[in-house]
């Protein structure tokens, strides 16, 4: 089995994964969605890792276009810890990434909308798969505008998650590092965006921010170019300060990760 990590492998998911993203109406509800034409060609099963992460997401997988071939959908929740997905080798995956702190309930998706998904990949093989993902991301879009127009989520709601999410962006800027400072930034006090945190996440923005910014510090140190040292600094007080960071967010240390995945 191979073993592959988001971030650290960029190279590899950018090679096996597409991606669309929606259409601006769905933005504020929808990240993205992305598609896996199966790993045939690396002639191995994967194990890919992911880190810690405030979006959910679904999953739609069959382990290959055979209508006797188990289809399967699940609602992946916020990933809480460091965490490990296996792909066959011949497996179709199919994904919507929804935005931080939105949840469209996935034990309400329409029947008819799973069954004619569940059709669709028994057809699907890699010469005819980009036209397949352009098809099923049309089919989400209206899916999800059809299901905003009949549950329109509260003036209240619409305001705690732009509130949060603008939090989030700010959060990923090196020179914003104090919450409170985020907070007068939005116009709200700490108090209210604790507050909108609890309510949309589950978490207070300090628990958040840990998150953003160690996805933000592993992107550099894992990315292009010399400034890999100077990067850290700008999230971490040192280097110390991210080594301890990372094993209390990914339960395990930076040693044993590379270890595991850059051998």
């Amino acid at each position: 089995m191979v073993h592959r990590a988001e971030l650290l492998h960029q190279e590899h998911f950018s090679a096996y994964y597409q991606h669309m993203p929606p259409p601006e109406a769905l933005s504020r509800w929808v990240d993205h969605y992305w598609f896996l034409n199966t790993y045939e060609a690396l002639g191995d099963d994967v194990s890919e890792c992911y880190f810690p992460r405030l979006a959910s997401e679904w999953v739609f997988t069959q382990a290959s276009s055979d209508v006797h071939s188990p289809f399967q959908g699940i609602e992946r929740l916020p990933l809480s810890r460091m965490t490990q997905f296996i792909y066959p080798r011949q497996t179709f995956a199919l994904g919507v990434r929804f935005q931080p702190g939105v949840h469209f309930d996935f034990t309400q998706w329409s029947e008819v909308f799973q069954a004619q998904l569940q059709v669709a990949f028994t057809t699907v093989n890699k010469a005819t798969a980009p036209a397949f993902f352009l098809q099923q991301v049309a089919h989400f879009n209206r899916y999800f505008t059809n299901s905003l127009f009949q549950n329109a989520p509260s003036a209240a709601l619409r305001e705690r998650l732009r509130v949060c999410q603008q939090a989030l962006d700010a959060f990923e800027d090196p020179e914003q590092s104090c919450v409170h400072q985020v907070a007068a930034h939005l116009g709200v006090t700490p108090r209210t965006l604790r507050r909108y945190f609890q309510a949309v996440l589950f978490m207070s923005p300090k628990s958040a921010q840990r998150q953003v910014r160690l996805r933000q510090a592993l992107r550099v140190r894992w990315g292009p170019g010399e400034r890999h040292h100077d990067g850290l600094l700008n999230y971490y007080t040192d280097t110390s300060h991210f080594y301890k960071t990372f094993r209390q967010i990914c339960d395990t240390s930076l040693q044993q990760f590379s270890a595991r995945y850059t051998a």
